[in-house]
C-alpha cells in the first residue's frame, strides 16, 4: 500500500439490517462475516477518571481477538504486535504481570468490497454502528463514495476512535 494509506471511519445512522438492505441493493459483495472483541488493558494501579482519560488509552494494551482467524489474534501495545493463539492464556499472564481489563470493545463485523476498497461495517452494541475503510485513496475520493453510496452517516467526524467513545462511556 502506498505511503497514502488512509483509514476513514464514521458512525451511521442506519441499522445494521438497513445497511445490510443497502448494501445488497448497491450489488457490494458480502466477502465475510466474523466477530471482533478488543480487550483494553491497563496497569492495575491506574486510576480510571476523567482528569486522566488522555494518557489512559496511550498506554494501554489492547489483545484483539477474531472469531474464525485460525488463532491469529494480536496483543498490540505502542504500535509493536505480536501473535496471539491463546487468549485466555495471555490474559491469565497479563493479569499476573499488574494488569486489569478497563473494557472491550465486542463488535459483529461485515466485510465487503467495492471500487478496489475494502469496507467494513461494525456493529458493537454499547457504541453503536460504524463504516470503516481501509486504502490508499484520497479523503476526498472516500467522501465521495459515501455520498455516491448515499450512506447516513454522522458527517461531524470522519475519523471516529470507537476506544475513546467507550472510555467517555465509563468515566461519564
Amino acid at each position: 500500500m502506498s505511503s497514502n494509506y488512509n483509514k476513514l471511519v464514521v458512525k451511521l445512522k442506519w441499522t445494521l439490517d438497513e445497511t445490510k438492505v443497502n448494501f445488497v441493493n448497491e450489488g457490494l459483495p458480502l466477502l465475510e462475516s466474523f466477530t471482533s472483541k478488543d480487550i483494553y488493558l491497563v496497569k492495575n494501579n491506574v486510576e480510571v477518571s476523567k482528569q486522566n482519560k488522555s494518557g489512559i488509552l496511550k498506554d494501554a494494551i489492547i489483545l484483539k481477538e477474531i472469531d474464525g482467524n485460525n488463532g491469529n489474534n494480536l496483543l498490540c501495545c505502542n504500535d509493536k504486535k505480536c501473535l496471539v493463539v491463546d487468549v485466555d492464556s495471555t490474559l491469565s499472564v497479563l493479569a499476573s504481570m499488574g494488569y486489569k481489563q478497563l473494557f472491550c470493545i465486542d463488535e459483529e463485523c461485515l466485510e465487503y468490497f467495492s471500487d478496489g476498497s475494502h469496507v467494513f461495517i461494525e456493529y458493537e452494541p454499547d457504541l453503536g454502528l460504524f463504516l470503516k475503510i481501509d486504502n490508499d485513496k484520497s479523503f476526498e475520493e472516500n467522501i465521495k463514495w459515501l455520498k455516491d453510496m448515499n450512506i447516513a452517516y454522522y458527517e461531524n467526524d470522519f475519523f471516529v476512535k470507537k476506544d475513546e467513545l467507550m472510555l467517555n462511556k465509563i468515566v461519564g
